[in-house]
């Protein structure tokens, strides 16, 4: 743990709503699911704040990138320029029915026709959502899932280094699909890469080893270049992967939402050293003669 305990506080709560298990409205939407679901903590409504930003308060310290404006802005910029929701034609030239999404607001305005439910373990919910889409606050890990129905669709997007076994959550997904239903991950292939040994000594090449081992104390290893051998174990078919390699330079505010808590909690960083860190590390990546992607 880093010493900068003045700053990290992970007791300290901002109550965002005291009505738990009835309707609540938040953020514009009804959140139904709670009652239904795990649980009715007060805890599912704050959040914890750590080194200037927020993260989710229920299921604490289990996903490790905060769930503030900041971070949503940035998910969202990334959704959008990945250019739609779904990158499989022959799904996306059906009528979806029912759908279960990590990019809820997306998809329900990309099909209108279907029913769409987002989860998350915080409650995110934007001011104005579709009416064909709810949300939902639980967590994937706890098994097994609690549906009325199966899905033609299910989609998650940026899950990297999230569960602590990945391959049972495939397995639980692949089991809610109806009969010739999809399943789809958009996600990072973690680490980033340099194939010209252009990052030898610099800031961005020791910020990802030290995240790489900062993940494997965390019991989050990487698991995305495994997510095709995962759908496969699970008894999915027809798997098809594409990917594409990203430039660093079009999301450097993801070098500190991905890594800050991982370094303060698992790397003995104090907030200063991480960001000091991070400071560098961007400015690595503006630096054309270092040759580093992201592939995704």
């Amino acid at each position: 743990m880093g010493s900068d305990e003045a700053d990290r506080d992970e007791n300290t709560r901002e109550n965002r709503d005291s009505g738990v298990g009835d309707d609540t409205l938040y953020g514009g939407s009804t959140i139904r699911t709670i009652e239904t679901s795990r649980t009715a903590d007060s805890d599912v409504f704050n959040v914890v704040h750590e080194h200037g930003r927020t993260y989710h308060s229920y299921k604490a310290g289990r996903y490790l990138q905060p769930n503030d404006e900041r971070e949503q802005r940035r998910e969202c910029l990334w959704a959008i320029s990945m250019g739609k929701f779904g990158c499989l034609p022959s799904i996306l030239n059906q009528a979806p029915k029912n759908r279960r999404s990590h990019s809820c607001g997306i998809a329900a305005h990309q099909f209108p026709g279907a029913r769409i439910i987002g989860n998350d373990l915080s409650p995110i919910t934007p001011p104005r959502i579709p009416a064909n889409c709810q949300f939902e606050v639980d967590d994937v890990e706890e098994f097994p899932w609690i549906y009325s129905h199966k899905f033609d669709f299910i989609h998650a997007r940026s899950i990297y280094a999230c569960f602590e076994d990945t391959q049972r959550v495939i397995i639980e997904a692949a089991a809610w699909l109806e009969d010739n239903g999809w399943l789809e991950v958009q996600d990072w292939l973690v680490p980033m890469r340099c194939d010209d040994g252009s990052w030898d000594g610099t800031a961005i090449k020791r910020l990802t080893e030290t995240a790489v081992e900062c993940f494997r104390k965390a019991g989050r290893c990487n698991h995305s270049e495994k997510l095709p051998d995962m759908f496969r174990k699970a008894g999915l078919v027809d798997v098809k992967e594409e990917v594409i390699l990203w430039p660093m330079e079009l999301n450097k505010e993801a070098l500190e939402s991905a890594t800050l808590a991982l370094l303060t909690r698992y790397g003995n960083f104090t907030k200063e050293e991480a960001m000091e860190l991070i400071t560098m590390a961007r400015v690595d990546l503006r630096d054309t003669k270092i040759h580093v992607y992201q592939p995704a």
